[in-house]
């Protein structure tokens, strides 16, 4: 444990897993931002047929997007399982904040699934240190407030 001051103390079984999902956020944010692969992600996203035209295998795209989706989740399940006890419905309240986070920083926006993540975690855990049985609550109304401001997201684009 490391002791920043006299009431924060940050264990280092916490430490670890923040710093592994923060190596993963970088990993796919530059995977999709500065490669040709994540190009064509973005491009089979925007307009798969358009894409197609171009030389791009959208099925690939798919299932490579899939597979990204899936890893990313398996990582951050084996991560939460130091934290949480597994059971078959512990997944529902995570897939719930997930949604929550990726809406509210705007759909296709890594950066803004990163903030938005930030934002909500800080939340949560400022709320939770005065009223436990809320904590959750906030993190809702937090999302209902600024996409009713913002429908985009944070950093969501407009069509």
């Amino acid at each position: 444990s490391f002791h920043l001051t006299e009431t924060v103390v940050v264990s280092l079984a916490k430490l670890v897993p923040a710093l592994i999902g923060i190596l993963a956020f970088l990993a796919v944010s530059y995977l999709v931002n500065y490669t040709r692969l994540g190009k064509a992600l973005k491009a089979t996203a925007l307009d798969s047929e358009a894409a197609g035209y171009m030389g791009i295998r959208a099925s690939r795209m798919n299932a490579l997007a899939w597979a990204l989706g899936g890893a990313t989740a398996g990582l951050s399940g084996g991560l939460l399982a130091n934290f949480w006890y597994v059971t078959p419905t512990v997944g529902l309240l995570f897939v719930m904040i997930a949604f929550a986070i990726v809406a509210l920083g705007g759909f296709g926006s890594i950066k803004g699934a990163f903030y938005a993540g930030v934002m909500i975690g800080v939340l949560e855990t400022c709320v939770g240190l005065v009223y436990p049985t809320f904590k959750f609550t906030v993190v809702y109304a937090a999302y209902f407030l600024i996409v009713c401001i913002k429908p985009e997201g944070l950093f969501g684009w407009k069509r």
